[in-house]
């Protein structure tokens, strides 16, 4: 992801995946992950794509949540892919409230710095 653009750290082997990015990041984020794809793959093998329901609900309720303040989010993919895309000139401050205003369901996913 780094070769491509996308700051982020090494994950702890208990702990989750944090890619920092800012509005106006999505598409260099899709790209990045597009290019990256075979490599989690590999990482983790029959694991991909797999996602329970009470999971991916939970999910979900995330998107809406962030969508309810004023981020346009979409819905997980079923293997739970989330991708925030902010639109360029969001303000910060909004995008860490609706972060933190959702976190609730969603304690694994970062709140932006």
């Amino acid at each position: 992801m780094r070769a491509n653009g996308v700051p982020m750290e090494d994950p702890a082997p208990d702990g989750p995946v944090s890619i920092k990015g800012g509005p106006g990041d999505g598409a260099k984020l899709q790209a990045a992950q597009q290019k990256c794809s075979p490599i989690l793959a590999q990482v983790l093998g029959e694991g991909v794509g797999r996602m329970d329901a009470g999971e991916h609900d939970r999910l979900v309720r995330y998107a809406q949540c962030m969508r309810e303040d004023g981020i346009p989010m979409k819905d997980p993919t079923t293997n739970g892919q989330v991708q925030l895309n902010v639109p360029p000139c969001t303000p910060e401050s909004t995008v860490k409230r609706a972060a933190e205003t959702c976190k609730q369901h969603a304690p694994e996913i970062p709140t932006p710095p």
